[in-house]
This record gives C-alpha cells, structure tokens and sequence, in this order.
C-alpha cells in the first residue's frame, strides 16, 4: 500500500493544543494473521509534557480513536464540531461520524456530501454543493471529479480550499468552481498549501481543466432526458474555461441541449446560448440572465451567422435577394461558449452586454480563460473584431459567419501585407468596392431594425427596406458604409 501524505509543515498535532489541554489516543491493532492485538491508550497534556502508554486490555476492537478535551473559553459556546465539519469537509477518506449534543452528521468513505445552503448564510471557506451528482475517479488514489447541480467547490484531500491565484476553469468564481466540486488528493494533490490549508498556492487551473476535459466523459452514459439545460446555463455564467469543456464534450458525444426548443449546445450549432433571444426576441423578453438574453443589441453579423446556424435560411430570404452570397453553402464557422464570453462579458465591468463598435483586447483578462492574450486576440479577430488601433474599414475581416478560406488567410493579416481593396460584408465575404457606388452601403438586415444597422467591422450601414419590412420593423435611415 502507497501512502500519500497529507501534511506540509509538520506540526499538526502541535496546533491540537491551541485549542485543547488534552489529547487521549486510545489504538487497538490488527497482526497480519488477522487477530487483534491489545488495547493501548496514551495520553498527552501538552507539548512540553511528558506522555504515557497504558496497557487498557489484551484484546479489543481495531481502530484508532483520537480524544481532545478543549481548553475553558477558547471555542465559542454556539460553536459546534458537526457545523463546522459540514461547512468544510465535502469528502472523507474514511466513514466519519460527527456529533455534538442533538446535533448528527455522517460522512461516507470516498463520496460527495452534499450541502444546500442559502446565499446569504454562506461562509468562506465553505462548500455549497447540491441536488444530483454524477461522479468520475482518474485512478483509484487520484484525484475525484463531482459534477453537481448546485453550487460547487474545490477540495484537497477532502477539505474545502480556494485558489490563491485564480485561472482558467477557477477564475471566475469564489469558491473556485461552478457546477462541480473538485477533490485533488493523492498523486493528484497540489504541492503547495498555505499555512491554514485554506488556499493553494499553485496554480492549479490549468491542471483542473485538463482533469475536467477527462471527467467530463461520464455525460456520455447520462440519459438524453436527464436534466442539464439549467445546470449548464448555471456553468456557463461561472465560468468560460468550463463552459468550453463542457460544450466541447456536449458536441463529441453528440448530446443536444435546448432551452425554450432553442438549441443552445448541439453538434450542429455549436454552444451559443444567447441563441435564445435571437431567434425568439419576443418569447426571452423577462429572461433577466446575461446567458439567454445579453443587454443591449447583437451586432448584424453575429445575428447572421447565428441564424444560418441554426438553419433559419427563410428568415434571410429578403436579404438574400441583395447578397445571395450569405445564403451560401460553405461550412460555418463551430461557436464555442467563450465566444459569447469574449462578446459579451470581454470587459471586467460588462453584466452581460452586446459590444459595441469596437472591443479592446487590453479589456480581456487572459488568466479567466485559461489561454494566453495572443490567442484570445486571434478568436477576437476571427468573430469580426481586430485589435483596437487596426484600420477596421481598410482591411477585410474574416466574419464568424464562414471558415477561413484563401481569400480570407488571418495569416495573411498577422504579416501585414497589404489587402486587395474590398468591402467588408456580413455575410462573410469580401467584394470589390466597385460593386457599390461611393456613398451607398450593402443592405441586410439587422437583428435588431430599430436602431442604425452595422457591419462587421462596426461602422454604420443602411437596411434593406425590404428586408426589414420582411421581419414586421420600419427601415432604418440610410447611412454611408465605413466612412467611404
């Protein structure tokens, strides 16, 4: 049998006496032939007391039992051992039975307890996880993967910790982690705690998302009823990494999740789910999350490409008429739940909001998504926005709406050669600026017709009235397209 210690500085028992005057370990062991040996007991008063071993009987029960009597006045009287073990172990080694007066708590060996507590009665540190599990192990003695559908948290050898330095899948929440409750032990476990055992001082994101990719294996099995529209909407407002793995997993396992009959997570659309409120504006009115129905207006091209996700090719037939090219049959481009984050929660201080014109990258914290800021920058540019200080109206931009092609290389864009001078489109491809007279725009419709429609790069286009009067809103004034 291997032994994974779970100490750090050495002085364990030591702190017992910070609280208790003093320490009673009666042990009854087991030979190897399977009979019990004699029952010892040693009693310890202090650190700087001598101790004695009592010979209490010839034969007993095996098992350890570990007795502290506490010091008059250090713990306050409304304090209690039951309470404060439910509020910190969320996974014990072995089975575990804790009582104080009436008050009863047990503990199964090796599994998740679950704890409901209200907001505004949470502690920290503390676990608050709820309602079904599902549970994955990477080895026998590694490390344990709770998915939950409340709350969450992270454990080391079972105790509830935070992380000192916050990234990836542990940023974005307190208690470290949003519909999953992490136990890093053995093999498995952080090499570095503080010295209350409340935090790690590693940086353990990006090693938790890579467990997390693995454990997210067990949805496979879950049946196709089994509820995880709520949960994942829950995930997806705690964390982005997290919501990447999940949604990935989601689409290799071919599993679909829907929300008001609105696919928001599937193979075929990718994970976006403010889908909602695009496709069903008028049934997501009172939908108060950022998830379903971000504030404010979705830029023109971001509504296309979501509906040709989705397959609603009808509700662009007007617009198809002026840009046949937007009906095209080139693949998609896959969404990703990070798109929606980098859209509309890029900036630290955004609850949820539609971006406007531009978004700068020097907004983006890098650390919450787990990747570096030269790849968030590249995602940013393959969703239609460059770095602030690029000449958006002078350079075609590869639009989320198609897959890069040759005439749209981000390559080509990151050597700073020259581009062939072209129009920026919505529907993801670029025309010779011929195509229209100076001072006209392209028209196609906006998500959202009441306000001054816009193209991919940002810069103020005209609608179709067509198009708009298609979708039941009045045209928007005709406006010049990127300044030209």
């Amino acid at each position: 049998m291997r032994l994974y210690p779970n100490s750090r500085f050495g002085i364990g028992v030591l702190s017992y006496f910070m609280l208790a005057e003093e320490i009673r370990v009666t042990t009854c062991r087991m030979s190897p032939e399977g009979v019990p040996g004699p029952v010892l007991r040693a009693s310890v008063c202090g650190p700087e007391h001598l101790f004695r071993i009592v010979r209490e009987a010839d034969r007993g029960a095996p098992g350890t039992k570990v007795r502290l009597y506490l010091r008059e006045g250090v713990v306050a009287k409304q304090w209690s051992c039951v309470n404060v073990l439910e509020r910190v172990l969320g996974v014990a080694e072995f089975g575990t039975v804790a009582e104080d007066g009436t008050l009863w708590a047990t503990w199964e060996a090796g599994r998740l307890r679950t704890r409901d507590i209200e907001y505004r009665f949470r502690e920290t540190p503390g676990i608050n996880a709820s309602g079904w599990s599902l549970a994955w192990t990477c080895e026998p003695e590694g490390a344990q993967v709770f998915w939950c559908q409340e709350g969450g948290g992270l454990l080391v050898d079972g105790l509830v910790v935070s992380p000192l330095h916050p990234s990836g899948v542990l940023a974005r929440t307190d208690a470290g982690l949003a519909g999953v409750v992490v136990n890093l032990r053995g093999p498995d476990a952080p090499e570095r705690l503080s010295v209350d055992r409340q935090h790690v001082v590693d940086d353990a994101g990006p090693a938790i998302g890579a467990l997390l990719e693995r454990a997210a294996a067990v949805f496979a099995d879950v049946p196709a009823e089994f509820p995880l529209s709520e949960w994942f909407r829950s995930v997806m407002d705690g964390s982005a990494a997290l919501a990447d793995i999940v949604g990935d997993a989601f689409a290799r396992q071919g599993r679909e999740i829907t929300h008001r009959g609105v696919p928001v997570c599937s193979p075929l659309t990718g994970t976006f789910p403010a889908d909602v409120s695009l496709l069903l504006p008028e049934q997501s009115r009172g939908m108060n999350s950022w998830v379903v129905r971000p504030e404010g207006y979705a830029p023109d091209h971001i509504y296309v490409w979501r509906v040709l996700a989705h397959g609603r090719r009808d509700a662009l037939s007007s617009l198809a008429e002026l840009c046949p090219e937007v009906l095209s049959r080139r693949p998609l481009r896959t969404a990703r739940a990070s798109d929606q984050w980098l859209l509309v929660r890029a900036r630290e201080s955004s609850q949820g909001h539609w971006p406007g014109r531009r978004l700068p990258r020097t907004n983006i914290d890098s650390h919450a998504y787990g990747r570096p800021a030269r790849a968030l920058a590249a995602q940013l540019m393959d969703l239609g926005y460059p770095h602030e200080g690029e000449a958006s109206p002078h350079r075609p931009l590869h639009t989320p709406l198609h897959r890069p092609t040759a005439a749209h290389d981000p390559a080509r864009h990151a050597r700073r050669e020259p581009p062939r001078p072209a129009v920026p489109r919505a529907c993801g491809s670029s025309v010779p600026a011929a195509t229209f007279p100076r001072g006209t725009s392209p028209p196609w419709p906006s998500p959202w017709i009441s306000r001054p429609a816009r193209c991919a790069a940002g810069s103020p286009l005209s609608a179709s009235a067509c198009a708009s009067t298609a979708r039941g809103f009045p045209a928007a004034r005709t406006t010049n397209c990127c300044g030209s």
